[in-house]
């Protein structure tokens, strides 16, 4: 594990992703099909990542993966959880890697 990454939100937000659909469908993690109910989750938050393909940035990703999981839980399971239209990070400061103007997130 890299040096501070037990620190970054998106490893945290990743793995509580997971929980969601097997909550609501009350089901075990051993159940094939709602295992791959969870893997599809977690793929599509890593390809919605992937696809920024830029410098590091943990609220970033766990914003990508928070959004890909309220989408998910709309498709699947017919939920709708509320979600800001506008999402800004107050967090650029801190990251000399941001993206500044170039991310979706960026509020100044």
């Amino acid at each position: 594990m890299a040096k501070g990454s037990s620190n970054c939100p998106l490893l945290s937000s990743l793995s509580r992703l997971g929980i969601i659909p097997v909550l609501e469908a009350k089901k075990d993690l051993i159940n094939p099909i709602r295992n791959g109910i969870l893997l599809k989750l977690t793929a599509k938050s890593l390809f919605s990542i992937a696809n920024r393909g830029s410098p590091r940035c943990c609220k970033r990703d766990s914003f990508l993966a928070i959004i890909e999981a309220v989408e998910f839980m709309k498709e699947h399971f017919k939920i709708n959880l509320p979600i800001k239209e506008k999402i800004g990070c107050s967090f650029f400061h801190l990251n000399t890697e941001c993206l500044h103007e170039h991310c979706k997130f960026y509020q100044q």
